[in-house]
């Protein structure tokens, strides 16, 4: 579970595809996201995940 498809993410910004596509290539090179090969969802990585928790306790 978790992670979305372009799709799903095209749905939830309104961002066109072309655009969100790139987005999500650059994120993946930097190791924010990965794709999942069984669905194709766009998960994110433990290193954006533990980047947003120590944002939160900053905040």
């Amino acid at each position: 579970s978790g992670g979305l498809a372009l799709k799903d993410l095209h749905r939830k910004t309104g961002i066109p595809k072309a655009s969100l596509l790139r987005i999500l290539r650059t994120l993946e090179e930097k190791g924010m996201i990965w794709q999942r090969m069984a669905d194709g969802a766009y998960v994110p990585s433990f290193s954006l995940s533990e980047l947003a928790g120590r944002l939160d306790r900053e905040a």
